[in-house]
């Protein structure tokens, strides 16, 4: 008796725990999906030029959005700037200043950040954001 309640209360603690583990990867997964759908409109409003695309990508400044982009080796090492496939620069201003170059011998990485969209300059294609060191992931390094 006592070796099927104790299964008994194990069973309840371990789906309680995968309960409250779901619910939180599910919040993550929409939370992160909404801000890559914005990256994804932000670059497509940039590359359209349409002043109604424009207008929209407008509409998200101020929004915490996730990007992607690739950095070629600065000489001063200390940039977090990337730069997309359609050639678009990113400027990220990391608060507090911190250097995010990869250790090691390298010629490019690429990284994943999370930060704040800040304007966009259409006519230099150039986008601003605003992150913390903590959310600048470098996922490849080449």
């Amino acid at each position: 008796m006592k070796i099927s309640s104790f299964i008994f209360i194990l069973l309840i603690c371990c789906s309680c725990s995968t309960e409250t583990a779901w619910r939180k990867a599910r919040f993550q997964y929409f939370a992160t999906k909404s801000e890559r759908d914005m990256w994804t409109l932000i670059l497509a409003g940039i590359c359209a030029g349409t002043p109604q695309e424009r207008d929209k990508v407008r509409s998200f400044v101020g929004n915490t959005i996730i990007l992607e982009g690739c950095a070629w080796n600065h000489r001063d090492g200390i940039t977090s700037d990337l730069r997309t496939d359609d050639g678009i620069q990113i400027d990220i201003d990391l608060v507090p200043n911190h250097n995010v170059y990869p250790p090691g011998p390298h010629g490019t990485w690429c990284a994943e950040v999370r930060g704040i969209f800040q304007g966009v300059d259409f006519e230099k294609r150039v986008i601003h954001i605003t992150a913390k060191p903590k959310d600048y992931h470098v996922m490849a390094v080449y």
